[in-house]
């Protein structure tokens, strides 16, 4: 017996559309572990290279210069303000290597909540019923 909602849907349709309703009723933890990892990897690479390019325009556009005399006047006093603090830190070995320990952890955080996402999804399925998602042809 079709609803009242359903019914008034229907009333409103052109003869000619056709309407298909599905219900999302489980996802397969696999499969959208998959994906997230994946997507952690895009998100990582991405970590990367804006590290990467962030080092870059820093040091040729002389800012890390900038940096290096603004952190020397604030730790040290008096004769060794001109000391590079800054620049003996932020070497391109340190922010590259940074830059790949992050995106190794989102790759593991992403996987990771990828596969509590499936979880939480398939658990919440049976109360509720699942994600029905409706697709009309003209």
């Amino acid at each position: 017996m079709p609803s009242i909602a359903e019914k008034l849907t229907r009333k409103g349709e052109p003869a000619d559309t056709r309407q298909v309703r599905l219900k999302l009723g489980y996802l397969s933890g696999w499969a959208l572990t998959k994906v997230a990892a994946l997507l952690g990897l895009a998100v990582g690479l991405l970590t990367i290279v804006a590290n990467v390019v962030g080092w870059v325009l820093l040091t040729s556009t002389g800012l890390m210069h900038q940096l290096d005399l603004l952190a020397g006047s604030i730790i040290s006093t008096g004769a060794s303000a001109n000391s590079s603090v800054v620049s003996s830190v932020l070497t391109f070995g340190t922010v590259a290597g940074g830059s790949a320990v992050l995106a190794l952890l989102d790759v593991i955080g992403w996987t990771i909540g990828g596969v509590i996402v499936a979880a939480l999804y398939n658990g919440s399925v049976r109360p509720t019923g699942g994600l029905l998602v409706g697709f009309t042809q003209n």
